[in-house]
């Protein structure tokens, strides 16, 4: 395959505000909801869950949490913002609500459960824009308003909303946006090991190497180890084995770095 061929090297999101809200196929959506659900899971915890919003229940969050908690804490909201409140999830023709749920275990970190959340949100997204579908996954205020969640069927204090996915058709295709510069953000820690696999010895082996060799050298030509002991010899000897632990000190520093 041609890598201009590949869907995550071209995969873009379309804003939920330019999403076409006709009807999608069934058989699309439960394809969609399936693939969502296949994602890494320590311990298979199915730590999260997802809420299907469709058809008229869109209209029903929309005016019975979004609008009344947005004037709940904005009271002096112009007549446009509640408009635009009123319609938030209306804006697809399918919303897919998200649900952190994370579960009790000796082993397994919390966080572990949470960023299993995230992939459920990401694979429901890219499984949508593989099928053509214009998809966004958003958070925006409501994702953080303890009505929303007890709605959702959440656990207050316990679960969190990691994301709506919007799911619709597209006006139009869109365009590319700035990507991340890859080596700003991507970097190889197997260079070092690469280069000791093709025979490069490392300083502190060498160190060593010449250490035992120093020892061989005494013992064959200075008779540093005969019975008859010297306090030259001792000194020499001490001598050696402080290089030795000088040589390995600067050797391991300059490999770290």
């Amino acid at each position: 395959m041609d890598i201009s061929d590949n869907f995550y090297l071209k995969r873009r999101s379309v804003m939920a505000k330019k999403i076409k809200n006709h009807p999608i196929s069934e058989d699309d959506l439960n394809i969609i909801i399936n693939a969502g659900i296949r994602v890494p899971d320590h311990g298979a915890l199915n730590p999260w869950k997802i809420k299907v919003i469709k058809g008229d229940k869109l209209k029903l969050v929309d005016e019975e949490v979004i609008l009344p908690e947005f004037i709940k804490k904005n009271p002096e909201a112009s007549l446009d913002s509640k408009s635009i409140e009123s319609k938030r999830l209306q804006r697809a023709s399918v919303v897919l609500a998200v649900l952190s749920t994370p579960v009790e275990h000796p082993k397994i970190p919390n966080w572990e459960m949470i960023l299993s959340s995230g992939a459920v949100c990401m694979n429901l997204l890219s499984c949508a824009q593989s099928l053509g579908y214009a998809a966004q996954w958003l958070t925006e205020w409501y994702s953080y308003n303890e009505k929303m969640l007890e709605y959702l069927g959440g656990r207050s204090g316990i679960d969190r909303i990691s994301g709506f996915i919007y799911i619709g058709h597209k006006a139009e295709e869109p365009l590319e946006r700035k990507r991340p510069d890859p080596s700003k953000v991507i970097s190889y820690l197997w260079l070092r090991l690469s280069k000791r696999r093709k025979g490069i010895m490392s300083k502190t082996s060498i160190v060593i190497i010449i250490y035992i060799l120093g020892l061989i050298f005494g013992a064959l030509f200075l008779d540093l180890w005969s019975a008859d002991t010297s306090i030259i010899k001792g000194l020499v000897g001490l001598g050696w084995t402080a290089l030795l632990l000088i040589g390995l000190f600067f050797a391991e520093k300059n490999e770290r770095n």
